[in-house]
């Protein structure tokens, strides 16, 4: 038994404790690797995603966060830009297994295991490559989540490594960043918060206190920027303008289109319109029209045996050579190549998916 200091004229005896053997720190395990030891979820994005390439989720009321270890058993076709898509939720991403190149906005940035992937709200995202088999634990919430409504003021400078990085700060913390281990083991925690047995309103209280403790570790990482908080207030009208947007273009892009008409469907003028939408999406108005086209072109020629030239009067291009040239400078293969390769199981030179601008390492 072992005696304590007096308490109250008594001497308290307690019973031994027995003493942990420490590890040596080459096998003590890290977060990562209890996350790449759990069984992930398989998940497919594609038919989440709606016409305007919005990716829906559902957060309880009592606890509005989701915390998915995800595996992705068709990475293949969750590739390129056909599944660059957008949301108003945030987002963190965490690779475990596999590398690749994120591209979000203007940005493309090259990760490995133990990035942390930060996603921007109303930016069309998406994973350009992947160099095999891929898992990442996925934390996702709205920001009400964070400021309770908006009534917590001082609660939104939690949000600000998410909305106000400074500017030329990639949207990632390299896994070799000093405070990276202590941000894996509050999502570690974090995750394994959310998972226990028991109800949201049991799990809400770690959930917060692990979620804020990323935050916090961020903010430290990536430093902010003074932003103006009638930017922020404006967010609510800005997502509504990008909903009618998309809404629209995902209508409409087979038809000729004009800037004025587009710039209607937000409710701006076209010079301001043009700053938004180049700001919001990382894409001029004319490269993303573009980029619907052609990935309508491509899933035709997938699934139809229609001529190039009907492909192309679909499609929205003005003729077939038109479709031609764009075809190759993104699929770097004429169409009828790329309708050969996908139609058959004879390989083929031709990459499925487009090429993007040079990558942030």
């Amino acid at each position: 038994m072992i005696c304590t200091g007096p308490a109250d004229g008594f001497f308290v005896s307690l019973p031994p404790v027995a003493l942990q053997p420490k590890l040596p720190p080459s096998i003590v395990p890290t977060a990562l690797t209890q996350l790449a030891a759990a069984a992930p979820q398989p998940f497919e994005i594609h038919p989440l995603i709606d016409d305007r390439r919005y990716l829906r989720r559902n957060f309880d009321p009592d606890l509005p966060l989701l915390t998915k270890l995800y595996s992705f058993p068709t990475y293949q076709g969750m590739v390129g830009e056909n599944w660059m898509h957008w949301h108003d939720y945030h987002e963190m991403i965490l690779p475990v297994d596999g590398a690749g190149r994120f591209s979000m906005g203007s940005w493309d940035v090259d990760f490995a295991p133990g990035d942390l992937l930060i996603v921007d709200t109303l930016r069309l995202h998406g994973v350009s490559r992947l160099s095999g088999p891929h898992r990442s634990l996925v934390i996702l919430f709205p920001a009400d989540f964070i400021t309770c409504n908006g009534h917590l003021s001082g609660d939104a400078a939690f949000l600000d490594p998410l909305r106000a990085r400074p500017s030329g700060v990639p949207p990632m913390l390299k896994s070799s960043h000093p405070l990276a281990q202590r941000v894996h083991e509050s999502l570690l925690a974090l995750h394994e918060a959310a998972t226990a047995p028991g109800t949201a309103r049991e799990h809400y209280p770690a959930c917060k206190l692990h979620l804020l403790t990323v935050l916090h570790h961020l903010r430290e990482a990536f430093g902010v920027r003074q932003v103006d908080p009638r930017a922020l207030a404006r967010e609510d009208t800005r997502r509504e303008q990008l909903r009618r947007v998309f809404k629209f273009l995902a209508e409409r892009f087979t038809h000729p289109l004009s800037l004025a008409e587009v710039a209607a469907a937000a409710g701006m003028g076209g010079t301001v319109f043009r700053t938004f939408f180049k700001h919001t999406t990382g894409h001029t108005l004319v490269d993303y029209v573009r980029d619907l086209r052609l990935a309508r072109a491509a899933q035709l020629l997938r699934e139809t045996d229609d001529p190039v030239a009907d492909v192309a009067a679909a499609s929205g291009f003005c003729d077939q050579s038109y479709l031609n040239r764009c075809f190759v400078r993104r699929y770097h293969c004429t169409p009828l190549a790329y309708r050969q390769k996908e139609q058959s199981a004879t390989p083929s030179d031709c990459p499925k998916n487009p090429s993007r601008s040079p990558s942030v390492s």
